[in-house]
Parts: structure tokens; sequence; C-alpha cells
């Protein structure tokens, strides 16, 4: 991660940053301070909402490289299906442990949100 005012997060970060959240301690519910636990819970509300944020951008960055790169041009995944859009849902199906159908529709959600809905993306 860079620390140039605009960080960018490379992949490892990403997944140390789940591995950290994966190896919180058991113990961490049975606290004392219920207002602690509360304020945790809001806290994890947020980091779920900013990683689905994240996973859109991503996701919708991932169909639209990979469609230049393939010859589609600017043809976006919404706007019918180009040669390559199955191939793409179901690499991002794998990278997500979903079915290439799961995949193309997290696509195509996406896509959506970030070319048609961008208030509500914002609002994640």
């Amino acid at each position: 991660m860079t620390t140039n005012g605009s960080e960018s997060w490379a992949a490892a970060d990403l997944h140390a940053l789940a591995d950290l959240l994966a190896d919180l301690p058991a113990g961490l519910a049975h606290r004392a301070d219920p207002v602690d636990l509360l304020a945790g819970v809001e806290a994890l509300e947020r980091v779920k909402s900013a990683a689905a944020a994240a996973e859109v951008a991503l996701t919708a960055g991932f169909a639209h490289l990979s469609a230049r790169q393939e010859g589609a041009g600017t043809t976006s995944v919404l706007q019918g299906t180009p040669p390559r859009a199955m191939s793409v849902g179901a690499e991002v199906g794998a990278a997500t442990s979903r079915s290439p159908w799961a995949g193309e529709q997290r696509v195509l959600l996406s896509c959506r949100l970030r070319d048609d809905l961008p208030r509500t993306l914002a609002a994640l």
C-alpha cells in the first residue's frame, strides 16, 4: 500500500485485511463492555459496505478491461453479450467461489451500479 495521499491497495493488502478480521480472538464477543461491542458491530457494517463498493469497482473494471482486451471495444457487458462475457462471468464466479452464472450476474450488477446507478454505489 502506498502512502502518497491517494492510497492504492494491492490484492495482497486486501487478503491481509481479511486474515486480520478472520483472526479476531474468539473471546471478543464475551467482553464486558456492551458499548464497545455495539461500536464493533457498527464498524464491521461499515467494513462490509466499503468492501461491497470496492468489489463492484474491481468487478466492473475487470469486465471493462477484459472486453477491451478481447477486441470488444468499449461495448459494455450490459449492451448485449460480447463474445467474452460468459468467460468474464466464469472468471468472476471462480474468484468469488460461485457458479459462472452467479459470476455473470455479479458482472452485470457491478456494471449497472457503476454506469447507471452511481448514487446507489456511493451509498455503499
